[in-house]
């Protein structure tokens, strides 16, 4: 088994994260009241509920190890994600 990381990242809105994630490919693997699992082939993205979550002070983050990281690049421009 290849060494892997699971981030454990803050949501405002299950339902919110689950369409973002959605454009990009990632399909519902688990959810219930608390907690979220989110996977793309061998990415996994775990999500807990923050609701009072301020995303401009958030110190949150994850980085994705891509191997066809232009092929991402286009998707998140075809979903409409804005570059920051």
């Amino acid at each position: 088994m290849n060494d892997h990381a699971t981030p454990n990242l803050p949501s405002r809105s299950f339902d919110q994260t689950q369409q973002f994630y959605r454009r990009l490919g990632f399909t519902l693997a688990y959810r219930d009241d608390e907690w979220m699992i989110l996977n793309r082939g061998r990415l996994k993205l775990e999500f807990f509920v923050h609701p009072g979550l301020d995303p401009l002070t958030s110190w949150f983050s994850c980085c994705l190890r891509l191997d066809e990281l232009s092929e991402f690049y286009a998707l998140c421009q075809s979903a409409g994600i804005e570059e920051k």
